[in-house]
């Protein structure tokens, strides 16, 4: 379909119609009318109806440079998203196109998203991140280098978080997101049952899941932020005996969904 074909049915649509047809469109049409009306009052209204997957999918086919003239548009809700979904070399070229209102803005659409993951995930470290220059509180020192090199990030690197979740990766470095210095699972000891008396349900963070070789039973990795983080493997039965089976089952099950959307993330960017 031609591009000002498709502009002038957009424009006598109603707003609910356009929606439906922006997220409808095939990947030639959608692409090719967003470059087309770029600096078009059009384009930041389409900007403001597409979801989060089309958004993505426009930021993976515009060049760098019309990438930025997205990000500039005030309808862009979540520049955040946008640049998550885009490699590294194409993040960093479109945001030298960029004012320095406009990076700062965008910095803190990143340091805000990221935020919200690190609640989602349960987790210090997501499994793709953005450097921003600062790291979010609570954020792990092991995890502010790349455990491969022990060099920094640059803002706009991409940062991947490690299985273990106390370290992370540059992009180049990633290892299928295996962290080199905490070999599953002896990186952490075995814990006490006598120290779950000691927590609520509510205190812990199940940070991982598995089976030991010893004895073939299941065990779950439990993390406590007290005066300092204390991270154990606790034989799964035990955990269920000491807290309330019903509650425990509910968090573990939130922990694997939470651990499908991880790898999913991962095989999206």
């Amino acid at each position: 379909m031609a591009t000002e074909s498709i502009k002038w049915s957009y424009e006598h649509l109603k707003e609910e119609q356009k929606m439906h047809v922006l997220n409808s469109m095939t990947v030639s049409d959608f692409c090719g009318f967003f470059a087309a009306n770029l600096d078009d009052p059009i384009c930041a209204n389409a900007l403001g109806l597409i979801n989060k997957k089309r958004l993505r999918l426009l930021f993976q086919n515009l060049s760098s440079e019309n990438c930025a003239k997205l990000l500039q548009h005030k309808t862009m809700i979540n520049p955040a998203i946008a640049l998550c979904s885009v490699d590294e070399k194409k993040r960093k070229e479109a945001v030298l196109y960029l004012d320095e209102q406009h990076r700062l803005e965008i910095i803190r659409s990143i340091q805000a998203q990221e935020e919200r993951l690190i609640k989602v995930y349960k987790k210090p470290i997501v499994p793709r991140g953005i450097a921003t220059g600062t790291f979010p509180k609570g954020y792990p020192q092991s995890g502010q280098a790349c455990i491969v090199c022990n060099e920094g990030y640059e803002v706009f690197d991409s940062i991947h978080g490690a299985d273990c979740t106390l370290h992370s990766f540059h992009k180049r470095h990633d290892q299928g997101g295996i962290c080199p210095e905490c070999p599953f699972p002896d990186v952490f000891p075995l814990g006490d049952t006598e120290l779950l008396k000691e927590w609520s349900l509510e205190d812990i963070v199940i940070s991982g899941f598995g089976y030991f070789y010893v004895d073939g039973n299941p065990y779950v990795l439990l993390s406590v932020f007290q005066e300092q983080r204390e991270v154990y493997w606790f034989a799964m039965d035990s955990v269920a005996r000491v807290f309330e089976t019903d509650r425990f089952c509910h968090k573990l099950t939130r922990f694997f969904i939470s651990e499908l959307a991880s790898a999913h993330k991962r095989l999206e960017i």
